[in-house]
């Protein structure tokens, strides 16, 4: 708590810093300062730390930490601007080894390796994309190497892929073996939300990387493993809605950067839309009083809605488009 109250004096820090001219005036009291801020930076990783007792807070507790979390994220990024996402990256990536070497040693209190992905993932908007070196390092080694059932630990894991979806979508090798790690996470409760963010960001920024069937596939996955029609618990997957929304709105992006005239584009199309007309029908023939229908139709509705805002694969009056024409009227 009194670490915290510490944070809006370094905001204010680096705000006067930067209003400092000329300019050169200000670069040498940045470069004075740099050792400061750096050691500011491990400082803030210590304290992005999960307690050790998390697993037992209640949940208005757990609230505070994201929240004070939420706080040191943003004292790193002001950070960043003063001496550069490189320079943090590169410090924060030294930490991230040691602590990787220190829970290889004691499988013990993963907390360390967590608050290191959660600064890195704080910055990615001050990352160039042709960074060489930690980052690699992250996705290629970090995340094979963790365990796969600390779903705090996993969460982060998943927001850092989505933040860094640029870089990816430079560094193919890198993506495709993230694509199963993330699909597991769909049926994860803790880690659903975030797995689905990442594979919509993933969608928006890898549109050369030729996701759409990937993605169609884990999507069409997560409802076969649903009932075609009504029941009390009806959704086996853990994604709640409105996650499942934006997944579908990734897979819309993804589909529509494939090539409009390709055969396995109208099929993708065809693939995504016939499913909910043929859903759709199968409602409306259940008894009208039948609440959990009525949110069924709903929900459908609400995928169609996203369909007709996201998914633009060809020019107007082609059999793609006319499938969702068909189905809008057919739904009305």
């Amino acid at each position: 708590e009194i670490a915290g109250i510490t944070l809006n004096f370094w905001y204010r820090f680096v705000h006067c810093l930067e209003q400092l001219l000329p300019q050169q005036f200000r670069q040498l009291r940045i470069d004075n300062y740099q050792p400061l801020l750096l050691r500011l930076i491990q400082i803030c990783v210590t304290l992005l730390k999960y307690p050790e007792d998390v697993e037992e807070l209640q949940e208005d507790q757990l609230d505070d930490v994201h929240r004070d979390r939420r706080y040191v994220s943003d004292t790193i990024e002001d950070c960043c601007r003063l001496i550069g996402g490189n320079e943090v990256l590169t410090n924060l990536g030294e930490r991230l080894q040691q602590e990787c070497q220190t829970f290889s040693a004691t499988s013990k209190n993963y907390q360390g390796v967590e608050a290191c992905i959660m600064a890195i993932l704080s910055i990615s908007h001050f990352v160039p994309n042709d960074e060489p070196s930690v980052l690699p390092f992250l996705f290629a080694q970090v995340f094979t190497n963790l365990p796969s059932d600390i779903t705090k630990l996993r969460y982060t894991n998943n927001l850092c892929i989505g933040k860094y979806a640029s870089w990816l979508s430079q560094h193919v090798e890198y993506l495709q073996p993230l694509l199963p790690y993330l699909a597991q996470g769909l049926y994860i409760p803790h880690t659903a939300s975030a797995s689905a963010v990442a594979v919509k960001q993933l969608c928006e920024k890898c549109k050369e990387q030729d996701l759409g069937e990937s993605v169609l596939q884990l999507y069409e996955g997560l409802f076969a493993q649903q009932p075609a029609l009504p029941t009390t618990h009806n959704r086996i997957c853990c994604l709640e809605l409105k996650d499942e929304i934006e997944l579908l709105e990734g897979v819309c992006k993804a589909i529509s950067s494939q090539p409009p005239s390709s055969p396995a584009t109208s099929n993708m199309v065809a693939r995504i839309v016939q499913p909910i007309g043929a859903r759709l029908a199968m409602l409306m023939a259940q008894p009208p009083e039948n609440m959990t229908t009525s949110k069924r139709v709903m929900e459908d509705l609400e995928r169609l809605t996203v369909i007709v805002r996201f998914l633009h694969p060809s020019e107007k009056g082609t059999v793609n488009n006319n499938l969702v024409v068909e189905l809008m009227k057919e739904s009305w």
